[in-house]
């Protein structure tokens, strides 16, 4: 059988705002307007679940 995969989210993981400020700092890197994009939206629900 193949592998079981699950599923990661990224804003778990940013649980500073140091990881936060790295975090949106390689996605300024990309110069990627679609993937900054999903990394602000991804910023956000970090910080809801935080409590920020």
């Amino acid at each position: 059988m193949g592998e079981k995969l699950t599923s990661y989210d990224a804003a778990a993981s940013l649980n500073s705002e140091e990881a936060i400020e790295v975090f949106l700092e390689d996605a300024y890197k990309t110069e990627d307007d679609a993937y900054i994009a999903k990394a602000k939206e991804v910023v956000e629900r970090a910080r809801l679940m935080n409590g920020a």
